[in-house]
């Protein structure tokens, strides 16, 4: 993953691929790169991230509730 920053759009995530370009004899002359858009991709992985974490902190306070109505 890349990061580049471009005019009017901000910082965008990047995947890429670069694959040498040989000549006959086998030898890299020149490198192809190849680049998809990942930015949103990344982003709503973000967001999954922070609502796994808010819901593993809801259900551990709610373990924690019911543990604490069993004992009273």
């Amino acid at each position: 993953k890349e990061s580049i920053r471009i005019s009017g759009k901000g910082d965008i995530k990047l995947r890429t691929w670069k694959v040498p370009g040989k000549d006959k004899k086998g030898t890299p002359r020149y490198i192809f790169g190849f680049s998809q858009d990942i930015t949103r991709q990344v982003e709503l992985e973000e967001q999954l991230l922070a609502s796994k974490h808010q819901f593993e902190m809801l259900a551990q306070k709610l373990d924690l509730a019911l543990e604490g109505a069993s004992l009273g």
